[in-house]
């Protein structure tokens, strides 16, 4: 029999993988390697789902929907600051999250509308998971770099190479610290000049172990909209 420290380090461990798979860290950019203008705001929600693959296949349930409302907005040239919240809907688990973001153009072809944009878009991330005997808390940090190539006048294929870092906490264990590398692929396309439809996917590699598990690869794949607001 497992004595309660290990079986509250297991039920972290279970928590954390549930929770890296809807919402925390949000591996999802659902975005565009481009910056707002100055005065332009855009909403993005989206629906996603996502999964943790183990080597030993823990006795954790890991598939999960997302349900995620992210505004964003230009706030000088370059730069674009913005936030996200997202939930799970189920009845056996009450999780909620947010994260603060923002986004600095590193690159930008002379035609917007041509050519490859790149964007660097840190995020400061928090996600709170709950249920039977389990309530733990997430703090989590990312790097993406977004590496968009405009296309058919100005569609986009965004890349997203990105690093990421959390700690979880949870009474009568200790603090869990984990690192995470990956990338996310996704399109953005324009319907009108304020409305695109966003599909994604991404996938991580990360440090955190479940019990007797070698690796664990987190992914997530999910489908948005964008509405552009403001002038």
């Amino acid at each position: 029999m497992k004595a309660p420290a290990a079986r509250s380090a297991l039920a972290l461990t279970a928590s954390v993988l549930i929770s890296m798979t809807s919402g925390c860290p949000s591996y999802s950019t659902m975005g565009s390697a481009r910056v707002l203008d100055p005065g332009r705001v855009r909403l993005s929600p989206a629906l996603s789902i996502g999964g943790a693959e183990t080597d030993q296949k823990a006795d954790v349930e890991t598939l999960q929907p997302q349900l995620e409302l992210g505004v964003s907005a230009g706030v000088i040239e370059d730069l674009e600051i913005g936030a996200r919240v997202w939930s799970l809907p189920s009845t056996q688990l009450f999780t909620i999250g947010g994260q603060v973001n923002a986004k600095v153009q590193l690159y930008r072809p002379d035609n917007p509308r041509r050519g490859v944009h790149v964007a660097l878009a840190p995020r400061l991330g928090f996600h709170h998971v709950g249920g039977p005997d389990i309530g733990a808390n997430i703090m989590s940090v990312g790097l993406p770099l977004l590496i968009g190539i405009t296309f058919g006048d100005q569609n986009e294929l965004v890349f997203g190479p990105q690093v990421n870092g959390q700690v979880s906490w949870m009474e009568g264990a200790s603090d869990i610290f984990s690192l995470s590398a990956g990338a996310s692929v996704g399109g953005i396309f324009w319907v009108s000049d304020c409305f695109a439809i966003v599909p994604e996917a991404s996938v991580q590699y990360s440090t955190l172990r479940a019990e007797g598990d070698d690796m664990v690869w987190l992914w997530q794949v999910g489908l948005g909209v964008l509405f552009d607001l403001g002038r």
